[in-house]
């Protein structure tokens, strides 16, 4: 198939060989890594399903951490950023916001350790833990996908 060029077959072949790997596996571990990268990726096939899943997981993120209230400025944030101390639900919203952009794009702390909100209990810090890796994770998948739908020979 491959000296064929038929790219969507070959991909479909490559799927359906990692699933009847899997069913051979014996390890847990593995079965449930392989399982979870066919659900996340379609096992590096899928492009859009990695980005639609990152753009979900964003989505609850910010919703959890907002009906939670669980983000509060940062107290060494600039005085423009005052209004978002403000009490009000769209003020909530924004933090809950910030604080998911800021666990997606800078998950590990790179960009510099001092945000402009901050998760307020240890839940939310958890959650935006379990937030970054899966964001980091998705967004391995999603180059994954793409190399592989514009890979040449």
């Amino acid at each position: 198939m491959a000296k064929l060029e038929n790219s969507p077959m070959v991909s479909l072949f490559h799927v359906l060989e990692l699933v009847v790997e899997r069913k051979k596996e014996r390890r847990g571990f593995t079965r449930f890594i392989s399982w979870l990268y066919e659900v996340l990726s379609n096992c590096g096939g899928s492009v859009g399903r990695p980005f639609g899943i990152w753009v979900a997981l964003m989505v609850l993120t910010c919703m959890i951490l907002f009906l939670g209230n669980a983000v509060v400025v940062t107290p060494r944030s600039h005085n423009w950023l005052s209004g978002l101390a403000n009490s009000s639900h769209w003020r909530a919203l924004e933090r809950g916001a910030l604080l998911t952009l800021e666990g997606t794009f800078n998950p590990l702390g790179i960009f510099g350790t001092t945000g402009i909100v901050s998760p307020k209990y240890v839940w939310a810090a958890v959650v935006m833990f379990v937030h970054g890796v899966f964001s980091a994770t998705l967004a391995a998948l999603f180059v994954v996908g793409l190399r592989r739908r514009f890979k040449m020979g």
